[in-house]
């Protein structure tokens, strides 16, 4: 967190204390902890997250609320949208290119689930049961503990497995925004395009 970042959750997280029931002392303790929280936000979202909770908010609100009313998604919608960019990419690209989603908790889930290909290679009713629920568990648990780098490396399909020379990696993006849908890309680097709709 940057000085002017620090600086508007500090004066945010006084004047929510002050202002909001219970209405307390915003402790340096406390004051940590919101720095924690809402870590990685713009000074810029603080101040109007806590200006949304001067106007919307009976109580004094946690790190994660603020962060809501900063407009960031909760997890569960952040992992339902990633679920959605994974599975449009599994039926756009297949099993035998590899593939790195530029969200890399993506790469993780996809790696603790088995990879890349078994993933592709799934019977459909397990597909969209079992490895939904387990995807959209699995996401929420990597978002608060972040997988180590090497977890969230590419993945492999079949044609790298095998060593194929013409083996490219598809760039997928994050599935985090909002809809999309998948368009091959005429381009040498073989990088697959989500575009918003």
């Amino acid at each position: 967190m940057n000085k002017s970042e620090k600086s508007a959750c500090i004066i945010g997280v006084a004047t929510l204390c002050e202002t909001l029931p219970p209405h307390r002392e915003a402790t340096d303790t406390m004051q940590r902890a919101y720095q924690l929280g809402l870590d990685g936000l713009t000074a810029e979202q603080i101040s109007a997250s806590v200006g949304r909770a001067l106007r919307a908010c009976k109580f004094l609100p946690s790190p994660a609320e603020l962060r809501e009313l900063a407009g960031e998604l909760p997890i569960s919608e952040r992992a339902e949208l990633a679920w959605l960019g994974f599975s449009e990419a599994v039926s756009r690209i297949g099993c035998y290119k590899s593939v790195d989603f530029r969200n890399s908790i993506v790469n993780a889930v996809v790696r603790s689930l088995g990879g890349w290909q078994a993933c592709c290679s799934m019977d459909a009713d397990k597909f969209d049961s079992f490895l939904r629920r387990d995807f959209l568990k699995t996401y929420q648990a990597f978002s608060n503990s972040r997988p180590s780098e090497e977890s969230c490396g590419h993945l492999p399909g079949i044609h790298e497995s095998a060593r194929s020379p013409s083996m490219k990696i598809v760039k997928v993006g994050s599935g985090e925004d909002t809809a999309r849908i998948a368009t091959e890309a005429n381009k040498p680097s073989g990088i697959l395009e989500l575009k918003k709709i």
